[in-house]
């Protein structure tokens, strides 16, 4: 066989790659390529020769992950959001005219970071897209509207965590190239996040209470339900809604361990069922629940685990092992009435609100000083105030800032389900079970939003948007118009001719790539293209 050059479009490529345990990571350089006509793409790519003499080059390649910078800064970010800070002294806190928290510093420095690669040509936003869009118009109505609305400065907090951090943290999601090894991070993430909940969980519930880690956990003037498991959130809604997100991500490696490693994931699993139990949460318990009943229905690996879970409960509830969920005595869902009628009568508030002011609202953040004005009067109610503040996510939106600010909101929640529900159609394997994963955390995040008020949630908001940009990442990656079937490519000569592909250990602070041999490969149109140039050796 002459020397040939054969062309593969780089998605085929990578999706072969990974098929055969190599990861061949994409080289997101164009830009760089069209100001370096030269061929010279910087230390992503290296031509390396195929024998001792010198006579053939071969091309060894990995991308530069450029998201790594931001995958790290994220998987921090997830971890401080786990912390209460306000009236705590626990981290330190900037008052720089405003209070900035470790959480709210660590979005900070994403956000610079962002923007100092992309003025380096490093980082490629995506278009916005309908739901981009969406997102933008929802913050800048709330923004507007808290505003004009004088609702004053301390809204600014909930603005940055329920509007811009998350609007942020999608678009980056979205903009890291899409690769197994991303989906890896995130879910590693995630998975260290809940082993901490849990096991910090069991030492709040059963202790040692000195291994209980910050110590206001204990200190009952300290967050909200003091006397159910609250965990580090000082919540226990929080608390169990964290568990049973970081769960889902453990029933996911868990179908794929073997040895020690399924040892301790069935381990974490147990405990994080046990702790998300004595929350003594009726909302995490239903979510947790519904988890459950859609995992051990689905064809995935995961309803295994599902479905041992399912039968386990059954048999303590029938065996009326919980003093909380027994068939032989009242349940939880039987008790605390009055918190019951607290959200009925707050749900009637916001209706009241939404009918004086349809269109815009009483602003955002005004529930607190407007709700007065609003209260009805329900015969027999021992609610005598809303002090407490809004429960409701969706009931509260509509309340302050009117149908304006409600619609876009809800037209993110149905792009999130349109693109969650293509990713699970036509992915395989890993892909598939990630966004089952994250069309089960948009189902409990609605659920829950009814129950609670979600907007000054860090945790949940962040988590949302970053699987919600993750896995619009992968569709991108699906749709690419060099996304299709590449089995006749790669068969024949062209998989037995071709080198395999080998790691390049250059790091992005080295200098540029090295050209060995005794040509100079022109591979600057390819990349342009959007494509990999592959060179066959001589037989």
């Amino acid at each position: 066989m002459s020397e040939e050059a054969w062309w593969l479009p780089l998605h085929e490529a990578e999706r072969e790659q990974d098929g055969r345990g190599r990861e061949l990571q994409r080289l997101p350089l164009q830009a760089h390529v069209a100001q370096c006509d030269d061929g010279d793409v910087g230390p992503a790519l290296a031509i390396h020769p195929a024998d001792p003499a010198g006579q053939e080059v071969l091309q060894t390649q990995r991308r530069l992950d450029l998201g790594h910078p931001h995958l790290k800064w994220i998987a921090l970010l997830l971890f401080t959001q786990c912390f209460l800070y306000k009236g705590t002294n626990f981290g330190l806190i900037l008052d720089i005219g405003v209070k900035v928290t470790p959480d709210r510093l660590v979005s900070i420095i994403i956000l610079t970071l962002a923007v100092w690669r992309f003025t380096r040509g490093e980082l490629q936003f995506p278009t916005l897209g309908k739901v981009g869009w969406y997102m933008l118009l929802f913050a800048l109505i709330c923004t507007v509207s808290s505003y004009t609305m004088g609702t004053g400065p301390d809204v600014l907090y909930r603005l940055f965590d329920f509007n811009y951090n998350p609007f942020v943290i999608f678009l980056l999601a979205k903009s890291i190239p899409h690769s197994r090894k991303k989906l890896e991070f995130f879910s590693y993430a995630f998975l260290a996040v809940g082993a901490y909940l849990a096991i910090n969980g069991v030492f709040e519930r059963w202790g040692p209470h000195a291994l209980v880690w910050p110590k206001y956990i204990l200190d009952p003037s300290v967050g909200i339900q003091f006397g159910r498991t609250r965990g580090s959130f000082a919540s226990s809604e929080a608390l169990g809604q964290a568990l049973t997100l970081s769960f889902l991500f453990y029933a996911v490696y868990a179908a794929r361990l073997k040895g020690i490693k399924l040892c301790w994931a069935y381990l974490i699993i147990l405990v994080t069922s046990a702790v998300i139990y004595a929350t003594n949460q009726r909302s995490a318990w239903v979510s947790f629940g519904l988890c459950l009943v859609l995992l051990a229905i689905t064809k995935t690996e995961m309803k295994r685990i599902a479905r041992s879970l399912v039968a386990v409960a059954l048999l303590a509830f029938l065996g009326g092992v919980g003093t909380h969920f027994s068939f032989w005595d009242t349940t939880l869902f039987s008790r605390r009435q009055n918190t019951v009628s607290y959200r009925k009568v707050n749900n009637l508030t916001n209706l009241e609100m939404a009918k004086a002011n349809p269109i815009f609202g009483v602003g955002f953040g005004n529930f607190r000083s407007a709700w007065p004005k609003y209260f009805p009067s329900i015969p027999g109610s021992d609610i005598r105030d809303l002090d407490d503040g809004n429960h409701n996510t969706f009931t509260g939106l509509f309340a302050e800032v009117g149908l304006v600010g409600l619609l876009p909101y809800l037209m993110i929640f149905y792009y999130m389900f349109r693109v969650g529900l293509r990713v699970y159609s036509k992915g395989e394997g890993f892909e598939r079970e990630f966004s089952l994963v994250f069309l089960l955390v948009v189902s409990i995040y609605i659920f829950g939003g009814n129950f609670s008020d979600y907007r000054s949630g860090q945790f949940f908001n962040t988590t949302l948007f970053l699987l919600f940009g993750t896995v619009a990442g992968i569709e991108a990656h699906m749709a690419s118009a060099t996304h299709q079937s590449a089995e006749e490519l790669w068969s024949g000569r062209l998989e037995s001719d071709v080198e395999p592909l080998r790691w390049d250990k250059l790091t992005s602070s080295e200098a540029n790539a090295t050209y060995h041999g005794a040509s100079k490969l022109p591979i600057a149109e390819g990349f342009q293209s959007d494509r990999i140039w592959y060179r066959a050796l001589p037989s």
